[in-house]
């Protein structure tokens, strides 16, 4: 079986969850993911489903990464109707787990810090553009000091 086999399964998963109002918790989809594939057999069964449950695991974090990813984009098959960049559901830490949850599922301190989380982001990008606005200005300057002592 492939990764990407295995991913679209995960994806599978984390959507029939997310039709059905459900979190999807990592741990959850890794098991449900090994359940559906219990063919391991033999003396090192132990071996082959701790290597299995490690792989899973690895395949959900890159899921759960893309997700986190897409919270970014504005494709409206990730859009709350009636709105331009609210998500249907989101990728938080609950119980200090990550996890993706619809968020309609989210409790207000979850929503706020979703908020806060996204301020924090906005700032950062102000800042960044700012810096890149005064390296500008400064090389420019330097430039022209170099002009001015070369002649």
């Amino acid at each position: 079986m492939k990764d990407t086999e295995i991913q679209t399964e995960i994806a599978r998963i984390i959507e029939t969850r997310m039709a059905q109002g459900q979190p999807a918790k990592p741990s959850w989809i890794v098991h449900e993911i090994i359940t559906h594939h219990p063919e391991i057999v033999g003396a090192d069964k132990d071996f082959y489903e701790c290597c299995a449950y490690g792989h899973v695991a690895t395949c959900v974090r890159e899921v759960l990464r893309k997700e986190t990813a897409n919270e970014a984009k504005d494709d409206p098959q990730f859009l709350l109707p009636g709105y331009k960049r609210l998500h249907r559901r989101y990728s938080i830490v609950r119980g200090g787990e990550q996890m993706i949850v619809p968020i309609e599922n989210m409790s207000t301190a979850e929503l706020h810090a979703k908020a806060t989380e996204y301020f924090s982001l906005a700032a950062g990008m102000n800042e960044h553009g700012r810096e890149v606005l005064r390296y500008i200005a400064r090389r420019e300057a330097a430039t022209v000091t170099e002009l001015t002592t070369a002649s």
